[in-house]
């Protein structure tokens, strides 16, 4: 069986290897949507995935470290500070 089609099928259970990380991420998505004119600092922003759940209220300063940012392949959007 393919490790992908493994993991994807244990997504979500205890038994995924990231399953806490996940929890947190499902979490923090939730605090984000409610958030109103406030301001957001995304430390390790990456391609800024959060971004689109905040409110055009707040304002969002994305973070992140340039050879981590230049060495992944799928970001398509550079952080705003280094």
């Amino acid at each position: 069986m393919d490790l992908r089609k493994l993991l994807s099928s244990i997504q979500g259970t205890l038994f995924h290897p990231q399953w806490l990380s996940d929890r947190f991420h499902i979490q923090s998505k939730r605090v984000l949507l409610g958030l109103r004119d406030n301001c957001i600092l995304d430390v390790g922003s990456g391609n800024a995935s959060y971004k689109s759940l905040i409110h055009p209220s707040n304002h969002y300063i994305d973070l992140d470290y340039p050879s981590t940012n230049d060495n992944i392949n799928d970001y398509s959007k550079r952080a705003g500070y280094f």
